[in-house]
């Protein structure tokens, strides 16, 4: 955008030029641009400013007009030269008016010529910057700072970019915070080296930070990408979190019962190593198809068995010597002879006389010992047991304590503890007893390889987008892979060794009958002759799961799925089954594009034992289906958008079973510039999870839908009528159902305008959400307690800035909002009102001193949180030197909450930057 002077007039007071701004956009070539001759194209878009008589349009280059020979269209215009130009400066001049006649201030700029071997080999551009953040929130401070660096190169036949950032945040026990990426790119070749996003589709692998290196050649008609590196890097964890201590009394039939301690490790995360391949033909503009392959798997050598310095907290063990429950009547953390005991569960104790605990010699191993008081309950005068003693507690109970001590060793010292503690050396564990676990830890390793193609279908008017991937996941590949014949006796799917996988028969086999060399026999060894029912696959046709360890570690006890569904013989084998099956996630879209409308439909399903470690952002066991349609109207100056989307969880899983449909209407109107555009949204989402849980575990229930329906009589499985054993036996119900209904309604107002010879910004917007909750006479008449869902917001905004000059303009802003959560029957009933206003100013100046801002603003809250707020805010953009820059940014503001002390709070941030 090119901003024109202001107004001048000749002797006669007649206007010669506007002093509007022209909207235009110089595309080619920029000004002061080094150019060769034949690569001369100039091309200016004037889409912003719809005033423009095209007709008045006059190009000239070097003081020649060239408008003749330059294609001008409504929105914008292109030259391209049909001879050559001298090598030195050009000066290009673009002259125009609008619709009323008034010409603007003429464009001018520049560019320069230059020989083929004047061209520079190595052009380059970068950026080094440092942020650093202080802040001090409410009586918690913070800070923080990261230093930054990118770096941009090209030659003639590669482009190359690094950026690297630096976090003072960055900690070993957490996933890195510092990024760097390395970049070489040209027409044929892309190749990444270090933290990239690599996307294959939306299914496979799709925007996940990956750190490694990634190689993709791309021609005309074949594509090739390729990735290796880590999701997560491993974790060690802490020293005080490394080891888990846990003790068990076990039996052994040499040494009979004994104690036993249990160390392992926690608080670590295993290294994801992550390798994917795709392989796609055919032009990726017009048509293509990929194979996606990507495999996830964790480094179990990635984590150490041991952390050096590691510290043991002995809970498992004192526990055994804590002090019994008892019931504090006056709360002065100690049982005296007003309390009694609540439940003897000290080992040592007996239910008549109290152990605070057993005193534990201390020791100089220990790095710490130390007693506390814990409250583990309540007492109430309805207490089983307790109606009596507890009958002054009152409505708010007294508290039930137990004393407990902690302590903490290096675990180079458990063995010694264990010796020379007398009451530790009681419970006879020596070395001996401890198990130092060296695998199956709480998080196991996982092996996840996911298997997909992709095909895009590209024209002038319609794109088709389609995908999909099987998956499989192996929960623990500490578990041994499973050979090809110990499927036929592992898999629960299959009751015979035949040495086929999923076989049945119509045999009725004696009780006595075994198998041996794939054959069955009775008991007296004769040969029984199978009569096949199911076919079932031979194991002879499979692979051996040993030889595809490079795809996937299989063992069936910790596999999702046990057996693919592709051999599984209960699913079908047409296309529509695989859509089905739960290893299956598809995506399929496509989008229609016209001169007046846009309509844009797909459906997307994952599984509900689809998982892909390589796109986390991907929930299992959904649906969703939507359609829209854009329409452009009054000359592309209004837009309509419908859309309706369905969103449906738990398709398997009745626990988590929820539907959701959103219905959109979205109206965006852009007049001419002197006109305010509009922006409107209308949506209405609709929820219900449905779920209503009927617990029947104390009795036998065989006929759970008439029972339900409160029958006498109710059909069992064969069909046949008999007498429902639940009827008139009350039944325990867990009502989790919700059923919601959301209004929502956005409206947005911009408005550039010219009041008083000064310019204007005018925004107003209105949001308004209102939440109903369908169930809630039904379930407040059932339950007291229900807490409704339902909510009420509101917010409206209003903004106005004004351009003094170009070096001066004034903000102010005002903003209401609301909020109420509940009905006010609920204890949980919230609500909530803010409202906030500021008033500041910018000042341009273009010098040392490039942009001084300052702002003071108000703010208060009134409802289930009151508050009053008031800050100042400042900033300062410097100009160093040349291309050094620095920008400085500080708030402060005084919080006053209800019955709280004041806070004094402030934010600090500030940037240096370079730029070459």
């Amino acid at each position: 955008r090119v901003n024109v002077l202001e107004e001048k007039q000749d002797i006669s007071n007649e206007i010669i030029f506007s002093n509007s701004i022209s909207h235009v956009n110089i595309i080619a070539p920029q000004h002061k641009e080094k150019i060769l001759s034949d690569n001369l194209v100039v091309s200016v878009s004037y889409y912003g400013h719809d005033t423009i008589d095209i007709n008045s349009i006059i190009v000239s280059l070097d003081g020649s007009d060239v408008t003749s020979v330059t294609n001008i269209k409504n929105n914008y215009l292109i030259f391209t030269p049909s001879f050559s130009l001298a090598p030195g400066e050009h000066e290009i001049v673009l002259l125009f008016a609008d619709d009323t006649g008034t010409y603007f201030q003429p464009i001018v700029w520049s560019f320069t010529i230059i020989e083929k071997d004047e061209k520079e080999s190595f052009t380059y551009s970068g950026k080094v910057w440092s942020d650093y953040t202080d802040n001090i929130i409410d009586g918690y401070s913070s800070s923080y700072n990261t230093s930054s660096v990118h770096f941009s190169g090209k030659t003639e036949w590669m482009k190359f970019n690094f950026k690297g950032r630096q976090s003072s945040l960055e900690n070993p026990l957490e996933q890195s915070k510092n990024r760097y990426s390395f970049r070489m790119k040209n027409n044929f070749v892309d190749i990444h080296y270090g933290d990239f996003y690599p996307q294959f589709d939306p299914i496979t692998l799709n925007g996940n930070r990956v750190r490694g290196v990634g190689f993709n050649l791309h021609t005309k008609f074949f594509q090739i990408n390729m990735i290796k590196g880590e999701l997560n890097r491993a974790i060690q964890g802490s020293i005080d979190d490394a080891l888990d201590l846990s003790y068990s009394e076990e039996y052994d039939e040499f040494q009979g019962d004994y104690n036993q301690l249990t160390l392992s490790r926690n608080d670590y995360t295993f290294q994801n190593e992550l390798t994917a391949l795709r392989l796609s033909v055919g032009n990726k503009e017009k048509f293509n198809w990929g194979l996606n392959l990507v495999k996830v798997k964790d480094n179990i050598g990635s984590v150490n068995t041991m952390v050096d310095g590691a510290i043991i907290n002995l809970d498992a063990i004192t526990e055994l010597f804590d002090s019994d429950y008892y019931v504090d009547f006056n709360d002065n953390d100690i049982y005296d002879g007003d309390d009694i005991l609540y439940e003897d569960i000290n080992i040592l104790g007996t239910d008549d006389t109290f152990d605070y605990m057993t005193v534990i010699q201390e020791l100089e191993e220990f790095i710490v010992h130390e007693t506390s008081t814990i409250i583990v309950g309540t007492c109430f005068p309805t207490t089983p047991d307790f109606t009596v003693e507890c009958a002054s507690c009152g409505t708010e109970g007294c508290p039930i304590k137990q004393k407990i001590q902690n302590i903490e060793i290096l675990y180079d010292d458990l063995v010694t503890v264990l010796d020379e503690v007398p009451e530790f050396n009681d419970l006879d564990i020596d070395e001996d007893n401890i198990n130092y676990l060296e695998e199956d830890w709480s998080d196991t390793p996982k092996d996840n390889f996911v298997i997909g193609t992709d095909m895009k279908i590209n024209s002038n008017t319609i794109k088709v987008n389609a995908s999909i991937a099987l998956s499989a996941l192996n929960n623990n590949i500490w578990d041994p892979i499973t050979t090809k014949y110990e499927l036929d006796t592992i898999l629960p799917e299959d009751d015979f060794q035949d040495c086929y996988l999923g076989r049945t028969y119509h045999n009725d086999f004696p009780d006595d009958y075994y198998w041996g060399d794939c054959n069955a026999y009775d008991a007296e060894g004769v040969l029984i002759v199978l009569d096949v029912n199911e076919p079932g696959a031979n194991l002879n046709d499979l692979p051996n799961p040993q030889d595809l360890e490079d795809l996937i570690h299989y063992n069936p006890s910790q596999m999702t799925p046990v057996i693919p569904s592709l051999l599984n013989e209960e699913y079908g084998k047409s296309f529509s089954d695989i859509l089905n099956y739960p290893e299956v996630a598809y995506d399929f879209n496509v989008r229609m594009v016209y001169p007046k409308q846009n309509i844009h439909f797909g459906i997307k399903k994952v599984g509900a034992e689809f998982n892909s470690l390589g796109n986390s952002y991907l929930q299992s066991d959904t649906k969703e289906e939507y359609i829209s349609d854009r329409i452009k109207l009054l000359n592309n100056r209004m837009f309509l958008l419908l859309s309706w989307k369905s969103t449906s969880n738990g398709l398997t899983d009745a626990s988590s079973k929820s539907q959701s449909d959103k219905y959109d209407i979205n109206i965006s109107y852009y007049p001419k510039i002197n006109l305010p555009s509009f922006t409107i949204n209308y949506g209405i989402y609709n929820k219900n999870n449905g779920i209503f849980d009927i617990i029947t575990d104390d009795y036998e229930n065989v006929c759970d839908d008439m029972n339900f329906n409160n029958q006498s009589t109710c059909e069992d499985g064969d069909g046949e009528w008999i007498e429902n054993p639940n009827f008139g036996v009350p039944i325990d119900t867990t009502d989790t159902r919700a059923i919601t209904e959301t209004d929502n309604l956005n409206i947005y107002m911009n408005y550039n305008f010219n009041l008083l010879k000064i310019n204007h910004t005018l925004g107003l917007s209105v949001y308004s959400s209102d939440t109903k909750d369908l169930l809630f006479e039904e379930r407040l008449s059932v339950d007291p307690t229900y807490i409704s869902p339902s909510s009420i917001s509101n917010n409206y905004n209003l903004s106005l800035k004004s351009f003094i000059n170009d070096s001066f303009n004034t903000d102010f802003y005002f903003s209401n909002s609301s909020y109420t959560y509940s009905k006010e029957e609920s204890s949980a009933y919230t609500e909530q009102d803010i409202l906030s206003t500021r008033l500041g100013m910018n000042y341009n100046n273009n010098k040392l001193v490039d942009k001084l801002g300052a702002w003071i603003d108000y703010s208060k809250g009134d409802g289930s949180s009151s508050y009053s707020q008031y800050g100042l805010k400042f900033l300062i953009n410097l100009k160093l030197y040349k291309n050094l820059f620095m920008d400085i940014n500080l708030r402060y503001y005084n919080r006053k909450i209800m019955d709280e002390d004041d806070y004094q709070n402030s934010i600090i941030k500030a940037n240096i930057s370079y730029n070459f």
